[in-house]
């Protein structure tokens, strides 16, 4: 049932299909080995950011530091972790 813990996977899903109510919308997912506990952005107020801008997430990198990681896609189809 369970392994080792390995890493966190950071995701993009595909925006128009997930709105559309689709069942399986397409998704990009990148392996962060042996981190885990990622805090994603979220969206406050009714304006949706444009397309393709970027994700960011944080975690604890030590007890006193937090480490960024940016998700940007760069097509419809592909994305990069940075």
């Amino acid at each position: 049932m369970g392994g080792p813990f390995v890493g966190s996977e950071l995701c993009a899903y595909d925006r128009a299909a997930m709105l559309s109510g689709a069942a399986s919308p397409a998704a990009i997912c990148f392996t962060i080995n042996n981190d885990g506990g990622f805090l994603p952005s979220d969206v406050d107020g009714s304006t949706p950011p444009p397309d393709l801008t970027p994700a960011y997430f944080l975690n604890f990198e030590t007890l006193s530091s937090l480490r960024l990681y940016k998700l940007a896609p760069n097509s419809p189809t592909r994305a990069a972790p940075r």
